[in-house]
């Protein structure tokens, strides 16, 4: 889990009927997610996202869908804050 940048924390999201925000940037995408999960994992493909929560049971909180366009994996990062958030910050491969 690599800590999302202070850009990320200070940008104002869309809010999506109370259960998640977001921001579309030209070079990033912002997303920031509510939850009560403790434990929560975030799976992010070059074409693809998934948010859990739980170890032996799994639970959705986002499921897998598909990105509109690809990001760069190892600049993508998240982070679940005190507060039951998910903040997730996705590189995009192309700046728009």
């Amino acid at each position: 889990m690599v800590g999302v940048t202070e850009e990320a924390e200070q940008t104002e999201l869309k809010d999506v009927g109370g259960h998640y925000s977001w921001r579309d940037a030209s070079d990033h995408v912002y997303l920031e997610i509510k939850t009560d999960a403790k434990d929560v994992t975030c799976n992010i493909e070059e074409t693809s996202i998934q948010v859990s929560s739980g170890s032996s049971d799994e639970s959705t909180i986002l499921p897998e869908g598909s990105l509109f366009r690809r990001v760069i994996v190892s600049e993508s990062k998240w982070h679940l804050r005190e507060d039951g958030i998910v903040a997730i910050e996705l590189k995009k491969v192309s700046v728009m």
